[in-house]
């Protein structure tokens, strides 16, 4: 049985009117989002939230390596969301071999055809609007996996 304790993704807020591309590369490789100019660092994931998502990686890029489905990426990798001038950093993306051109440097030029988020039981507040601003129409797929203790 795994046995782990749940830290809460505390976040500092810092408004400091960067561009998405000024955010990119300061915050590279941070765990950061970027909305509206203003900059979101999440602490670090518990343990627990790591080896479900390690979990769920290792089983969809199995799957998609094999067919040559496309891309799977995990985070510390951004999305940008046009429709919402925002910057997000789910778990998991999925990107269809046919839209790889969406996949840059440093982050996704668009959003991915499917998108993981884990959360624990007890969602922060914010935690709904994050997964509000993810549903955009040219995502396919979103998923919410639930952390149950």
């Amino acid at each position: 049985m795994l046995q782990t304790t749940t830290r809460p993704k505390a976040k500092t807020v810092r408004t400091v009117g960067l561009s998405y591309e000024q955010f990119l590369h300061k915050y590279d490789g941070c765990h950061a989002e970027w909305i509206n100019g203003k900059v979101i660092q999440y602490m670090s994931a518990s343990t627990k939230h790591q080896r479900i998502v390690v979990w769920l990686t290792t089983l969809l890029n199995l799957f998609t390596e094999h067919y040559n489905l496309g891309l799977l990426l995990t985070a510390p990798a951004n999305m940008y969301l046009e429709v919402v001038k925002h910057g997000r950093e789910p778990d998991i993306m999925f990107v269809r071999q046919e839209r790889l051109h969406i996949v840059a440097e440093q982050n996704l030029a668009a959003p991915a055809d499917m998108v993981i988020e884990v959360v624990s039981p007890e969602p922060p507040p914010t935690w709904s609007l994050k997964w509000f601003r993810l549903k955009v129409p040219s995502a396919t797929e979103l998923r919410n996996i639930r952390n149950m203790n």
